[in-house]
C-alpha cells in the first residue's frame, strides 16, 4: 500500500510538471520565471500597447488600466487623470457655463468655448459603443456608453496623451456573461 501511495504522489509531480511546463511555452505573456501576472490583461487594442496593464473585474464588465492607476470602486485614476463607470443612462455633467451676448434685435449671439468636440461610434466588448474624447480650454473630457448593456464609463484629464491613455482603457471592456 505504500508503494502505491508513493507512486500516486510521484505520477501527479510528474503530470503537475508537465502541465506547468506546457503553460510555459504556450503563453508569450508569462514573466521570466514562468509566473504570470495575477491581473494580466488580456485584450489586444489597436495602437496601444496594453501588455504591462492589468484588468479590473467590476460587477458587469471587466476593464484594463495601467499598472500604476489606483482602482476603487466605481473609479480608477493616475494623477489627475481619472475615470468614473456605472449603469444606466450616461450622466449629464456641467464643466463651464458660457454667458450668451444678445444682440441689438434680441437675438443671442452664441459664443463659442475654446474646445474640439469629437464623437465616434466603435464596436466595443462585442456591442456597438458611442465614444467622445472633448476638449474645453485646457482640461480634457472622455467617456463611452452602450445601450445594452446600460453601462458608461467617463474621465477628466489635464493632457492629450492622458485623454488618450483613457480611450486604450474603454477599449479593453470586456462584459461578463
Amino acid at each position: 500500500m505504500r508503494h502505491f501511495r508513493l507512486a500516486l504522489v510521484i505520477s501527479l509531480m510528474i503530470s503537475s510538471e508537465a502541465c506547468h511546463r506546457g503553460a510555459q511555452s504556450s503563453t508569450p505573456s508569462l514573466l521570466a520565471n514562468g509566473i504570470a501576472p495575477i491581473n494580466a490583461c488580456r485584450i489586444a487594442v489597436e495602437g496601444s500597447d496594453v501588455s504591462t496593464w492589468r484588468e479590473v473585474l467590476t460587477s458587469d464588465f471587466t476593464l484594463c488600466v495601467p499598472p500604476d492607476w489606483v482602482v476603487n470602486e466605481g473609479d480608477a485614476r493616475r494623477g489627475s487623470s481619472e475615470i468614473e463607470w456605472g449603469r444606466g443612462a450616461l450622466p449629464d455633467k456641467v464643466i463651464g457655463q458660457s454667458p450668451v451676448l444678445l444682440s441689438p434685435g434680441g437675438a443671442p449671439a452664441p459664443r463659442l468655448p475654446d474646445g474640439d468636440l469629437r464623437r465616434f461610434s466603435e464596436v466595443i466588448g462585442g456591442y456597438r459603443a458611442q465614444l467622445f474624447r472633448n476638449r474645453f480650454g485646457t482640461k480634457y473630457y472622455t467617456g463611452i456608453s452602450w445601450e445594452a448593456p446600460a453601462v458608461w464609463l467617463t474621465g477628466e484629464a489635464t493632457s492629450p496623451r492622458s485623454a488618450d491613455v483613457q480611450i486604450a482603457i474603454y477599449r479593453t471592456v470586456r462584459f461578463i456573461p
